[in-house]
């Protein structure tokens, strides 16, 4: 039996303690069973890349999560804690030209922002509050063409939203993120891949 996912869901045949082996087919069971795994890696939306720990830091590298075998990825920044309200900036491992945009808003409506820079991405701010997050997408950080950034934040008393861009065409295989006044910070980082 071919696997019909993902148009469909696949209705395997248990084997009871007291079935012979040919009955169901043991390897044809086998064959099943490596055919529908096949699809689910095949189809599977996103896949964790790797997942790092930020202890006390003001800079972390996150090496070797861009690779060919995804062109898109997704980061999820969990947890995120500093001791003060601090931007929190992201750049590729190679090359250096960037523009990017930040737009956010306090919780209460009585303040908002916006930062331009061309030096890195800001992703957001981070504060005292250890439910502080930031969720973004990075398309073709691998590719040897410009690499787009898209996300939102929530942080400091903040939330909003941010877009950039690496303009070189520069192939990257990791990313640095840091704390402005290298303040130290703690949280965890997931990297995803979309599946090509």
């Amino acid at each position: 039996m071919a696997s019909g996912f993902p148009g469909s869901i696949d209705s395997f045949t248990n084997p009871l303690t007291t079935s012979p082996l040919n009955s169901p087919s043991h390897a044809g069971q086998h064959q099943d069973l490596n055919d529908a795994v096949n699809k689910i890696e095949t189809y599977m939306g996103l896949v964790k890349v790797t997942a790092q720990a930020i202890t006390a830091a003001s800079t972390l590298t996150i090496s070797n999560c861009f690779s060919s075998l995804y062109d898109n990825y997704r980061i999820v920044v969990s947890g995120l804690q500093s001791p003060t309200q601090q931007f929190v900036n992201c750049t590729l491992s190679s090359g250096s030209a960037y523009t990017s945009c930040i737009d956010y808003k306090k919780y209460d409506g009585t303040g908002a922002g916006s930062n331009i820079s061309t030096s890195n991405i800001q992703l957001g701010l981070s504060g005292a509050n250890a439910g502080n997050c930031i969720i973004f997408d990075v398309t073709a950080p691998f590719l040897s063409i410009p690499t787009t950034f898209s996300g939102m934040n929530e942080g400091g008393n903040y939330f909003g939203v941010f877009h950039g861009r690496q303009t070189s065409n520069t192939s990257s295989t990791g990313l640095v993120m840091d704390w402005r006044d290298t303040v130290t910070a703690t949280g965890y980082v997931r990297v995803y891949g979309y599946r090509n």
